[in-house]
Protein backbone atom coordinates (compact mmCIF):
# COMPACT_ATOMS: atom_id res chain seq x y z
CA UNK A 1 0.00 0.00 0.00
CA UNK A 2 2.82 2.64 0.90
CA UNK A 3 4.75 1.72 -1.83
CA UNK A 4 1.51 2.39 -4.31
CA UNK A 5 0.82 5.52 -2.72
CA UNK A 6 4.48 7.08 -2.20
CA UNK A 7 4.61 8.03 -5.77
CA UNK A 8 0.91 9.44 -5.59
CA UNK A 9 2.34 11.85 -2.81
CA UNK A 10 5.40 12.63 -4.49
CA UNK A 11 3.01 13.45 -7.81
CA UNK A 12 0.97 15.51 -5.40
CA UNK A 13 3.68 17.68 -4.28
CA UNK A 14 5.25 18.05 -7.79
CA UNK A 15 2.07 19.20 -9.67
CA UNK A 16 0.01 18.00 -12.06
CA UNK A 17 1.77 17.39 -15.48
CA UNK A 18 0.62 19.75 -18.16
CA UNK A 19 -0.28 22.14 -15.95
CA UNK A 20 1.14 25.50 -15.52
CA UNK A 21 1.66 24.31 -11.75
CA UNK A 22 3.88 21.70 -12.48
CA UNK A 23 7.63 21.65 -11.37
CA UNK A 24 7.47 24.98 -9.74
CA UNK A 25 9.49 26.63 -7.41
CA UNK A 26 6.11 27.16 -5.23
CA UNK A 27 5.42 23.58 -5.38
CA UNK A 28 8.81 22.82 -3.63
CA UNK A 29 8.77 25.87 -1.18
CA UNK A 30 5.61 25.24 -0.17
CA UNK A 31 6.30 21.44 0.13
CA UNK A 32 9.45 21.89 2.21
CA UNK A 33 7.79 24.18 4.37
CA UNK A 34 5.40 21.20 5.50
CA UNK A 35 7.73 18.22 5.20
CA UNK A 36 10.32 20.41 7.43
CA UNK A 37 7.83 21.24 10.31
CA UNK A 38 6.26 17.64 10.58
CA UNK A 39 10.00 16.26 10.43
CA UNK A 40 11.29 18.89 13.11
CA UNK A 41 7.97 18.17 15.00
CA UNK A 42 9.25 14.33 14.95
CA UNK A 43 13.11 14.33 15.24
CA UNK A 44 13.51 17.31 17.95
CA UNK A 45 10.10 17.47 19.86
CA UNK A 46 8.97 15.85 23.14
CA UNK A 47 6.59 13.15 22.96
CA UNK A 48 3.75 15.25 23.60
CA UNK A 49 4.30 17.89 21.10
CA UNK A 50 4.56 15.39 18.31
CA UNK A 51 0.80 14.96 18.30
CA UNK A 52 0.82 18.32 16.82
CA UNK A 53 3.41 18.36 13.83
CA UNK A 54 1.00 16.94 11.32
CA UNK A 55 -1.40 19.52 12.17
CA UNK A 56 1.06 22.47 12.61
CA UNK A 57 3.22 21.34 9.21
CA UNK A 58 0.17 21.54 7.36
CA UNK A 59 -1.18 24.78 8.30
CA UNK A 60 2.18 26.37 8.62
CA UNK A 61 2.13 24.46 4.39
CA UNK A 62 -1.39 26.04 3.71
CA UNK A 63 -0.33 29.78 4.98
CA UNK A 64 2.66 29.64 3.10
CA UNK A 65 0.76 28.68 -0.24
CA UNK A 66 -2.05 31.25 0.89
CA UNK A 67 1.06 34.19 0.62
CA UNK A 68 2.08 32.97 -2.75
CA UNK A 69 -1.36 33.05 -4.09
CA UNK A 70 -1.76 29.25 -4.59
CA UNK A 71 -4.86 29.15 -2.41
CA UNK A 72 -7.90 28.83 -4.23
CA UNK A 73 -11.06 29.83 -2.32
CA UNK A 74 -13.43 30.26 -4.51
CA UNK A 75 -15.36 27.01 -3.17
CA UNK A 76 -15.66 28.83 -0.01
CA UNK A 77 -17.52 31.92 -1.39
CA UNK A 78 -20.37 30.18 -2.67
CA UNK A 79 -20.78 27.72 0.07
CA UNK A 80 -23.77 28.41 2.72
CA UNK A 81 -23.00 28.13 6.19
CA UNK A 82 -25.42 25.00 6.87
CA UNK A 83 -25.91 22.15 4.56
CA UNK A 84 -27.73 18.95 4.31
CA UNK A 85 -26.80 15.92 2.68
CA UNK A 86 -29.30 14.25 0.30
CA UNK A 87 -31.84 11.40 1.97
CA UNK A 88 -32.47 9.52 -1.42
CA UNK A 89 -31.17 5.79 -1.75
CA UNK A 90 -29.54 5.66 -4.90
CA UNK A 91 -31.01 1.94 -6.06
CA UNK A 92 -29.28 -0.70 -7.20
CA UNK A 93 -27.10 -0.50 -10.41
CA UNK A 94 -27.17 -4.03 -12.47
CA UNK A 95 -26.30 -2.96 -15.83
CA UNK A 96 -23.39 -5.38 -16.64
CA UNK A 97 -21.79 -3.56 -19.73
CA UNK A 98 -18.63 -4.87 -21.42
CA UNK A 99 -16.76 -2.45 -19.92
CA UNK A 100 -17.37 -3.32 -16.50
CA UNK A 101 -16.15 -6.79 -15.83
CA UNK A 102 -12.56 -5.74 -15.97
CA UNK A 103 -13.49 -3.63 -13.24
CA UNK A 104 -15.07 -6.24 -11.19
CA UNK A 105 -11.89 -8.44 -11.42
CA UNK A 106 -9.91 -6.12 -10.03
CA UNK A 107 -12.69 -4.55 -7.20
CA UNK A 108 -12.61 -8.53 -6.11
CA UNK A 109 -8.92 -9.01 -5.97
CA UNK A 110 -8.53 -5.37 -4.68
CA UNK A 111 -11.51 -6.60 -2.00
CA UNK A 112 -9.31 -9.69 -0.75
CA UNK A 113 -6.18 -7.38 -0.93
CA UNK A 114 -7.87 -4.87 1.54
CA UNK A 115 -9.20 -7.99 3.78
CA UNK A 116 -4.95 -8.55 3.51
CA UNK A 117 -3.95 -4.99 4.11
CA UNK A 118 -6.50 -5.18 6.93
CA UNK A 119 -5.32 -8.37 8.83
CA UNK A 120 -1.77 -6.35 8.53
CA UNK A 121 -3.07 -3.08 9.74
CA UNK A 122 -4.77 -4.48 12.25
CA UNK A 123 -1.26 -5.99 13.29
CA UNK A 124 0.58 -3.14 13.01
CA UNK A 125 -1.71 -0.74 14.69
CA UNK A 126 -0.98 -3.38 17.74
CA UNK A 127 3.02 -3.04 17.72
CA UNK A 128 2.77 0.75 17.41
CA UNK A 129 0.07 1.77 19.99
CA UNK A 130 0.47 -1.16 22.77
CA UNK A 131 2.92 0.04 25.78
CA UNK A 132 5.04 -3.44 26.16
CA UNK A 133 4.16 -5.03 23.10
CA UNK A 134 4.66 -8.53 22.93
CA UNK A 135 2.66 -10.04 20.71
CA UNK A 136 -0.15 -9.98 18.41
CA UNK A 137 -3.73 -10.40 19.61
CA UNK A 138 -5.65 -12.39 16.78
CA UNK A 139 -8.81 -12.13 18.34
CA UNK A 140 -8.72 -7.88 17.93
CA UNK A 141 -7.83 -8.67 14.07
CA UNK A 142 -10.72 -10.73 13.61
CA UNK A 143 -12.61 -8.04 15.34
CA UNK A 144 -11.36 -5.17 12.56
CA UNK A 145 -11.99 -7.87 9.91
CA UNK A 146 -15.52 -7.62 10.97
CA UNK A 147 -15.78 -4.63 11.49
CA UNK A 148 -14.57 -3.77 8.13
CA UNK A 149 -16.94 -6.22 6.44
CA UNK A 150 -20.21 -4.61 8.13
CA UNK A 151 -19.00 -1.26 7.54
CA UNK A 152 -18.66 -2.21 3.62
CA UNK A 153 -21.96 -4.25 3.31
CA UNK A 154 -23.55 -0.60 4.65
CA UNK A 155 -21.49 1.78 2.57
CA UNK A 156 -22.90 -0.36 -0.30
CA UNK A 157 -26.48 -0.50 0.62
CA UNK A 158 -26.34 3.68 1.19
CA UNK A 159 -24.96 4.71 -2.04
CA UNK A 160 -21.61 6.22 -0.43
CA UNK A 161 -17.95 5.32 -0.90
CA UNK A 162 -16.41 1.83 0.28
CA UNK A 163 -14.60 1.80 3.82
CA UNK A 164 -11.68 0.56 4.94
CA UNK A 165 -9.07 0.74 7.21
CA UNK A 166 -6.50 3.61 6.40
CA UNK A 167 -2.83 2.46 6.52
CA UNK A 168 -1.97 6.06 6.95
CA UNK A 169 -2.89 6.51 10.57
CA UNK A 170 -0.42 3.67 11.69
CA UNK A 171 2.18 6.12 11.08
CA UNK A 172 0.35 9.08 12.33
CA UNK A 173 0.01 6.67 15.49
CA UNK A 174 3.58 6.43 15.78
CA UNK A 175 4.34 9.76 14.57
CA UNK A 176 2.28 11.94 17.33
CA UNK A 177 2.43 8.70 19.99
CA UNK A 178 -1.01 8.93 20.70
CA UNK A 179 -3.53 5.56 19.90
CA UNK A 180 -6.29 6.59 22.54
CA UNK A 181 -9.81 5.43 21.04
CA UNK A 182 -11.32 8.83 22.42
CA UNK A 183 -9.12 10.46 20.38
CA UNK A 184 -10.28 8.70 17.49
CA UNK A 185 -14.15 9.15 18.56
CA UNK A 186 -13.64 12.81 19.25
CA UNK A 187 -11.74 13.02 15.30
CA UNK A 188 -15.25 10.77 14.03
CA UNK A 189 -17.59 13.72 15.81
CA UNK A 190 -15.74 16.30 13.75
CA UNK A 191 -15.87 14.93 10.34
CA UNK A 192 -20.00 14.36 11.07
CA UNK A 193 -19.76 17.79 11.69
CA UNK A 194 -18.09 18.76 8.83
CA UNK A 195 -20.97 16.95 6.79
CA UNK A 196 -23.29 19.93 7.84
CA UNK A 197 -20.76 22.82 7.15
CA UNK A 198 -20.39 23.15 3.51
CA UNK A 199 -17.76 26.11 4.17
CA UNK A 200 -15.77 24.00 6.35
CA UNK A 201 -15.60 21.08 3.57
CA UNK A 202 -14.67 23.41 0.95
CA UNK A 203 -11.99 25.45 3.32
CA UNK A 204 -10.25 22.05 3.73
CA UNK A 205 -10.72 21.13 0.37
CA UNK A 206 -8.66 24.27 -0.89
CA UNK A 207 -5.35 22.71 0.74
CA UNK A 208 -2.51 22.96 -1.97
CA UNK A 209 -1.94 19.68 -3.27
CA UNK A 210 1.87 20.05 -2.38
CA UNK A 211 0.80 20.05 1.18
CA UNK A 212 -0.87 17.17 1.48
CA UNK A 213 1.33 15.74 -1.05
CA UNK A 214 4.19 16.35 1.50
CA UNK A 215 2.81 15.36 4.77
CA UNK A 216 1.36 12.12 2.60
CA UNK A 217 5.32 11.49 1.82
CA UNK A 218 6.24 11.40 5.49
CA UNK A 219 3.37 9.17 6.63
CA UNK A 220 3.57 6.74 4.08
CA UNK A 221 7.31 6.16 4.45
CA UNK A 222 6.95 5.61 7.69
CA UNK A 223 4.32 3.26 6.77
CA UNK A 224 5.94 1.34 4.73
CA UNK A 225 9.05 0.78 7.95
CA UNK A 226 6.29 -0.09 9.87
CA UNK A 227 5.11 -2.94 6.86
CA UNK A 228 8.94 -4.26 6.51
CA UNK A 229 9.28 -4.31 10.78
CA UNK A 230 5.75 -6.67 10.74
CA UNK A 231 7.53 -9.16 8.50
CA UNK A 232 10.46 -9.36 9.64
CA UNK A 233 9.25 -10.00 13.30
CA UNK A 234 6.77 -12.50 11.86
CA UNK A 235 10.27 -14.14 10.44
CA UNK A 236 11.24 -14.90 6.86
CA UNK A 237 12.69 -17.87 5.33
CA UNK A 238 13.66 -18.38 1.92
CA UNK A 239 10.26 -19.11 0.76
CA UNK A 240 8.61 -16.22 2.41
CA UNK A 241 11.09 -14.09 1.38
CA UNK A 242 10.51 -15.57 -2.63
CA UNK A 243 6.56 -14.65 -2.13
CA UNK A 244 7.49 -11.25 -0.07
CA UNK A 245 10.29 -9.70 -2.74
CA UNK A 246 8.87 -11.39 -6.25
CA UNK A 247 5.42 -10.07 -5.61
CA UNK A 248 6.66 -6.64 -3.53
CA UNK A 249 8.44 -5.55 -7.25
CA UNK A 250 5.44 -6.90 -9.49
CA UNK A 251 2.96 -4.70 -7.97
CA UNK A 252 5.45 -2.08 -8.28
CA UNK A 253 6.15 -2.74 -11.94
CA UNK A 254 2.77 -2.81 -12.44
CA UNK A 255 1.53 0.19 -10.46
CA UNK A 256 3.98 2.60 -12.70
CA UNK A 257 3.98 0.76 -15.78
CA UNK A 258 7.74 -0.37 -15.96
CA UNK A 259 6.96 -4.17 -17.66
CA UNK A 260 5.96 -3.76 -21.39
CA UNK A 261 2.80 -1.64 -21.17
CA UNK A 262 2.53 -2.25 -25.02
CA UNK A 263 1.60 -5.44 -24.22
CA UNK A 264 -1.26 -4.82 -21.96
CA UNK A 265 -4.80 -6.00 -23.87
CA UNK A 266 -7.14 -3.28 -23.80
CA UNK A 267 -9.73 -3.05 -21.04
CA UNK A 268 -7.58 -4.44 -18.88
CA UNK A 269 -5.55 -1.60 -17.69
CA UNK A 270 -7.86 -1.28 -14.68
CA UNK A 271 -6.68 -4.52 -13.75
CA UNK A 272 -2.72 -5.09 -14.37
CA UNK A 273 -2.43 -1.18 -14.01
CA UNK A 274 -3.11 -1.52 -10.39
CA UNK A 275 -0.14 -2.48 -8.01
CA UNK A 276 -2.26 -3.86 -5.19
CA UNK A 277 -4.44 -6.21 -7.38
CA UNK A 278 -1.46 -7.02 -9.18
CA UNK A 279 1.11 -8.28 -6.04
CA UNK A 280 -1.70 -9.49 -4.01
CA UNK A 281 -2.81 -12.13 -7.26
CA UNK A 282 1.38 -12.37 -7.57
CA UNK A 283 1.40 -13.36 -3.43
CA UNK A 284 -1.68 -15.64 -3.75
CA UNK A 285 -0.45 -17.49 -7.27
CA UNK A 286 3.35 -18.10 -5.54
CA UNK A 287 1.66 -19.82 -1.93
CA UNK A 288 -0.69 -21.75 -3.75
CA UNK A 289 2.20 -22.80 -5.95
CA UNK A 290 4.49 -23.40 -3.29
CA UNK A 291 1.52 -25.36 -1.11
CA UNK A 292 1.19 -27.51 -4.54
CA UNK A 293 4.69 -28.50 -4.48
CA UNK A 294 5.24 -29.13 -0.60
CA UNK A 295 7.21 -31.77 1.06
CA UNK A 296 5.78 -34.88 2.33
CA UNK A 297 3.29 -34.21 5.36
CA UNK A 298 1.84 -36.47 7.81
CA UNK A 299 -1.20 -35.76 10.11
CA UNK A 300 -2.19 -37.42 13.41
CA UNK A 301 -4.99 -36.34 15.65
CA UNK A 302 -4.72 -37.59 19.24
CA UNK A 303 -7.57 -37.64 21.78
CA UNK A 304 -6.45 -35.17 25.39
CA UNK A 305 -5.17 -38.03 27.29
CA UNK A 306 -2.14 -38.87 28.54
CA UNK A 307 -3.04 -42.23 27.23
CA UNK A 308 -2.31 -41.19 23.83
CA UNK A 309 1.56 -40.68 24.49
CA UNK A 310 2.28 -43.93 23.12
CA UNK A 311 1.01 -43.53 19.62
CA UNK A 312 2.43 -40.09 19.46
CA UNK A 313 5.45 -41.75 20.59
CA UNK A 314 4.75 -44.78 17.99
CA UNK A 315 4.18 -42.14 14.87
CA UNK A 316 7.00 -40.17 15.55
CA UNK A 317 9.36 -43.08 15.68
CA UNK A 318 8.32 -43.47 12.19
CA UNK A 319 8.90 -40.58 11.07
CA UNK A 320 12.71 -40.94 11.17
CA UNK A 321 12.47 -43.41 7.95
CA UNK A 322 9.52 -41.22 6.41
CA UNK A 323 11.24 -38.05 6.51
CA UNK A 324 15.22 -39.59 6.52
CA UNK A 325 16.05 -37.54 10.01
CA UNK A 326 19.02 -38.49 11.96
CA UNK A 327 18.64 -40.12 15.42
CA UNK A 328 19.97 -36.85 16.80
CA UNK A 329 17.08 -35.45 15.00
CA UNK A 330 14.74 -37.55 15.97
CA UNK A 331 15.15 -37.63 19.22
CA UNK A 332 14.85 -34.25 19.57
CA UNK A 333 11.44 -34.17 17.22
CA UNK A 334 9.74 -37.20 20.24
CA UNK A 335 10.92 -34.83 23.13
CA UNK A 336 9.40 -31.35 21.92
CA UNK A 337 6.52 -33.31 20.96
CA UNK A 338 5.96 -35.04 24.27
CA UNK A 339 6.45 -31.85 26.04
CA UNK A 340 3.49 -29.77 24.15
CA UNK A 341 0.97 -32.72 24.11
CA UNK A 342 1.42 -32.48 27.96
CA UNK A 343 1.26 -29.21 28.19
CA UNK A 344 -1.99 -28.59 26.22
CA UNK A 345 -3.52 -32.35 27.98
CA UNK A 346 -2.86 -30.23 31.22
CA UNK A 347 -4.43 -26.99 30.23
CA UNK A 348 -8.13 -26.44 31.12
CA UNK A 349 -11.16 -27.91 28.10
CA UNK A 350 -12.71 -24.73 26.59
CA UNK A 351 -15.70 -22.73 28.24
CA UNK A 352 -17.96 -24.72 25.86
CA UNK A 353 -16.64 -27.90 27.71
CA UNK A 354 -16.66 -29.52 24.63
CA UNK A 355 -12.58 -30.71 24.54
CA UNK A 356 -11.16 -31.13 21.01
CA UNK A 357 -8.63 -33.20 19.81
CA UNK A 358 -5.17 -32.73 19.20
CA UNK A 359 -3.57 -32.61 15.47
CA UNK A 360 -0.21 -32.32 15.19
CA UNK A 361 1.24 -31.82 11.33
CA UNK A 362 4.51 -32.79 10.41
CA UNK A 363 5.97 -30.84 7.31
CA UNK A 364 9.36 -31.47 5.50
CA UNK A 365 10.59 -28.65 3.05
CA UNK A 366 14.18 -27.27 2.53
CA UNK A 367 14.48 -24.92 6.01
CA UNK A 368 13.88 -28.48 7.43
CA UNK A 369 10.68 -30.46 9.80
CA UNK A 370 8.04 -27.98 10.46
CA UNK A 371 5.84 -29.15 13.57
CA UNK A 372 2.12 -27.36 13.57
CA UNK A 373 -0.26 -28.48 16.68
CA UNK A 374 -3.77 -27.48 17.11
CA UNK A 375 -6.52 -27.83 19.80
CA UNK A 376 -9.10 -25.92 21.40
CA UNK A 377 -7.79 -25.57 24.89
CA UNK A 378 -7.79 -22.83 27.31
CA UNK A 379 -4.26 -23.29 27.79
CA UNK A 380 -1.64 -20.89 28.82
CA UNK A 381 0.04 -18.59 25.93
CA UNK A 382 3.66 -20.14 25.82
CA UNK A 383 5.29 -16.19 25.52
CA UNK A 384 3.66 -15.50 28.97
CA UNK A 385 4.71 -19.04 31.17
CA UNK A 386 6.34 -18.79 34.63
CA UNK A 387 8.86 -21.33 34.78
CA UNK A 388 8.99 -22.77 38.41
CA UNK A 389 12.38 -21.04 40.28
CA UNK A 390 12.16 -23.38 43.57
CA UNK A 391 11.83 -27.20 41.52
CA UNK A 392 11.17 -28.87 44.80
CA UNK A 393 8.32 -27.02 46.12
CA UNK A 394 6.87 -26.53 42.39
CA UNK A 395 3.34 -27.93 42.04
CA UNK A 396 2.73 -31.01 39.31
CA UNK A 397 1.37 -28.03 37.01
CA UNK A 398 4.79 -26.19 37.60
CA UNK A 399 6.44 -29.17 36.77
CA UNK A 400 4.57 -30.04 33.59
CA UNK A 401 5.24 -26.59 31.88
CA UNK A 402 9.08 -26.98 32.59
CA UNK A 403 9.35 -28.94 29.75
CA UNK A 404 8.74 -26.23 27.52
CA UNK A 405 11.49 -24.42 28.09
CA UNK A 406 13.18 -26.66 25.65
CA UNK A 407 11.38 -25.53 22.71
CA UNK A 408 13.16 -22.82 23.42
CA UNK A 409 16.82 -24.61 23.28
CA UNK A 410 16.06 -27.36 20.70
CA UNK A 411 13.87 -25.77 18.55
CA UNK A 412 13.53 -22.83 16.24
CA UNK A 413 10.66 -20.86 15.14
CA UNK A 414 8.75 -21.12 17.58
CA UNK A 415 5.08 -19.54 18.14
CA UNK A 416 2.17 -19.88 19.58
CA UNK A 417 -1.13 -17.48 18.42
CA UNK A 418 -4.31 -17.83 19.58
CA UNK A 419 -7.54 -17.52 17.15
CA UNK A 420 -11.59 -17.81 18.04
CA UNK A 421 -10.55 -20.22 20.74
CA UNK A 422 -8.21 -22.68 18.81
CA UNK A 423 -4.55 -22.40 19.26
CA UNK A 424 -1.76 -22.62 16.85
CA UNK A 425 1.74 -23.94 18.45
CA UNK A 426 4.37 -24.50 15.98
CA UNK A 427 7.51 -24.96 15.77
CA UNK A 428 10.74 -26.18 13.62
CA UNK A 429 13.52 -28.74 13.79
CA UNK A 430 16.94 -28.34 11.33
CA UNK A 431 19.48 -30.58 11.01
CA UNK A 432 22.62 -28.15 11.30
CA UNK A 433 21.22 -26.96 14.75
CA UNK A 434 22.69 -27.95 17.93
Amino acid sequence: MAVSLIPLSLEMWVGQPGTENYHTPENLLVGLVTFLIIAAFYVFGRPAWRLWGPAVGILGGYVTAYFLDMVDLSALKGSSFIGFPPLKWPGFYLDFSPEIWPLLVAFAVVTVVGTIETVGDAMAIQRVSRRGFKKVDYDSVQGALYSDGVGNVLAGLAGTIPNTVYSGNIAIVELTGVASRQVGIYGAGILVLLAFFPWLNALVMAIPEPVLGASMFIFFALLFVTGLQLILESGLNSRSAFITGISFWVGFAAENRLFFPDFIPAGTEAFLYNGIAVGGVTAFLLTLLFELFAGKKTTLVLAPNLQELSKLRDLTADLGSVFKLSDRMLFRLQILCEEVFVFLVGSDPPEDGQQKKIRFDFIADEEGLLVEVQDRSETEDLDAVDFPENLTAASESELAKLGLALLGKMAQEVAHIRISGVNYISFRLRESED
